[in-house]
């Protein structure tokens, strides 16, 4: 049964697109916590919410279908095959896949990559003004890796490019694009899940916070 809630594509506001996805960040991290790991995090597994009195956060972290126990900071008896969705598909379990013809097990890091890949995807496929002109990462989610890798690697890595794509509703989140890159890739090639888990956490979740304290003070977004 799915909690009642509205897909995070859904045409609401800026501050609810990025509050979502740290919301869901969040419930990542407690789940981390107690040996959980999701394994499939995607636009189509973070809903928004109304916020009550009792629960002030907007987004939620759905289907677990996936989820495994984490041993240290690794997927414990983990298939060393890709499962979860291509699109958001982490760059590390990607390119042994496409060169070694099977992947690596899966950490805490490589879900929290693919919550940057929500957040990219969101702002260039979605579009909340009429004028505004969306376009797609449909590549990113072809079935070969061979196609898949490289061009997710190009644009992680000249990040400008991904940049220049976001639309008009959403280029007041470029910095925070920015931020998460760096948080997670360093110099753009370094893939490696560090030991200190509650440092990347820490910087994302303090990344978004920034960005949803700007929103609030401004109106364009």
């Amino acid at each position: 049964m799915t909690p009642c809630g509205r897909k995070i594509d859904t045409r609401g506001s800026i501050l609810e697109f990025v509050a979502g996805i740290r919301d869901a960040i969040k419930a990542h991290q407690g789940l981390v916590d107690i040996s959980i790991l999701h394994r499939d995090i995607s636009e189509g597994n973070i809903i928004l919410k109304d916020r009550t009195t009792d629960d002030n956060s907007h987004g939620m972290l759905v289907d677990f279908d996936c989820s495994v126990k984490l041993k240290g900071d690794v997927a414990e008896d983990e298939e060393l095959f890709l499962t979860g969705t291509m699109k958001f598909m982490a760059l590390e379990r990607l390119e042994n896949a496409n060169f070694l013809k099977s992947t690596i097990r899966r950490t805490y890091r490589h879900d929290l990559e693919s919550f940057f890949y929500v957040l990219v995807v969101g702002s260039v496929e979605y579009e909340s003004v009429g004028e505004g002109k969306s376009q797609n990462l449909d590549v990113w989610c072809v079935n070969e890796t061979s196609s898949c890798y490289p061009h997710k690697l190009a644009l992680i890595t000249q990040l400008e490019k991904l940049l220049d794509m976001f639309t008009a509703s959403f280029k007041g989140l470029k910095e925070l694009a920015k931020n998460l890159r760096t948080i997670l890739f360093k110099d753009g090639t370094f893939f490696a899940t560090p030991e200190d888990r509650g440092s990347i956490y820490r910087k994302m979740i303090m990344a978004f916070d920034e960005t949803i304290e700007d929103i609030k003070g401004k109106t364009d977004l």
